[in-house]
């Protein structure tokens, strides 16, 4: 199924239907008056380029970037800004965010969702398979199994829900997003008073809830870029001294490349994108080379997204667990 919506497979589309029309402006003279016969010739020569000439404005499954990567405990859960047209041709329009959620154990897609939102699609936080989403400037949270929708709520459900907006909702904002804390989001009343809103439970409570989770930012960690060209630390293992670095072998960063280094600084595994053969036909014709895009850590596994695929490696060995092409 995803071959279908690869670039080579639109390409071989459109040569069997440029083919097939020509063979057929060729070989069929339906009419007995021969200039409805070259009315018929005609139109089927036209008809032969008309998926060239729309081709931009219908190639589906095209990413600009991938946003964000989350996992839950059934699923890795992922969202881009989605294309029609290829990128670095003429016609290239922006079609809305798509998200993707891929069975945690296998890799194996269970949906990818495509809406029209202006305001785009953002991750919250999650509880459980339950995923709180931002929607243009609304709030939607559900189940990252199959998509379906537990709740909606806006600004205006939350002031006629909760006596404490009688006055009005100034503005909304994501508050801690952590597993340490419950996910809540920050409400400022028109009257000035903060609230902290925790819709997995649909509670308020007033003032804003504090949040004591650890950085995950590892901005600290030192790396020889002089060795690692660029080097980005990714994840770090504050009891075992590890670390994990992205770089890449050139200035061209036409690639992406993963070290696990232990506490002396010996490279215990590597992952190089180049030779893993994560590369469609789109991101070879692309003006973006591809890369690693989206990254997260998780219970000695790493899931991130590179050239249009999403890797689940076994952070212990460096192996592959399993590979899936959105």
């Amino acid at each position: 199924m995803n071959f279908l919506f690869s670039t080579t497979a639109g390409l071989i589309i459109q040569i069997i239907w440029f083919l097939g029309m020509i063979a057929l402006a060729i070989a069929v003279s339906p009419f007995k008056k021969t200039h409805l016969n070259v009315m018929f010739k005609i139109l089927c020569v036209g008809a032969a380029f008309i998926p060239m000439i729309v081709a931009d404005a219908t190639v589906p499954g095209v990413s600009d970037t991938f946003q964000s990567i989350h996992t839950t405990p059934s699923t890795v859960f992922l969202t881009e800004n989605h294309y029609s047209g290829r990128s670095g041709e003429l016609s290239v329009n922006f079609a809305g965010t798509r998200v993707h959620a891929l069975d945690k154990k296998t890799g194996a897609e269970l949906y990818n969702a495509l809406g029209s939102y202006s305001g785009g699609v953002s991750f919250i936080g999650s509880n459980g398979d339950n995923i709180l989403l931002r929607i243009d400037t609304g709030f939607r949270i559900i189940n990252a199994k199959d998509f379906s929708t537990v709740k909606d709520f806006s600004l205006t459900s939350l002031q006629k829900d909760f006596a404490e907006f009688k006055d009005g909702i100034h503005e909304i904002q994501p508050g801690s997003n952590s597993d340490a804390n419950p996910v809540y989001l920050k409400i400022q009343a028109n009257d000035a008073k903060i609230y902290s809103y925790f819709p997995f439970e649909n509670k308020l409570t007033e003032g804003e809830r504090s949040d004591n989770t650890a950085s995950s930012d590892f901005s600290d960690q030192p790396v020889d870029t002089k060795k690692y060209l660029e080097g980005k630390v990714l994840d770090f293992d504050p009891q075992e001294k590890e670390t994990t670095i992205l770089y890449y072998s050139s200035l061209k960063k036409d690639d992406s490349i993963l070290v696990h280094l232990d506490a002396s600084g010996n490279e215990l595994w590597t992952f190089d994108q180049s030779k893993q053969n994560l590369t469609d036909n789109y991101y070879r014709q692309s003006d973006h080379p591809p890369g690693l895009e989206v990254f997260i850590a998780e219970n000695n596994f790493y899931y991130f997204n590179i050239g249009g695929f999403v890797v689940c490696l076994d952070n212990s060995t460096g192996k592959t667990v399993w590979t899936t092409r959105i």
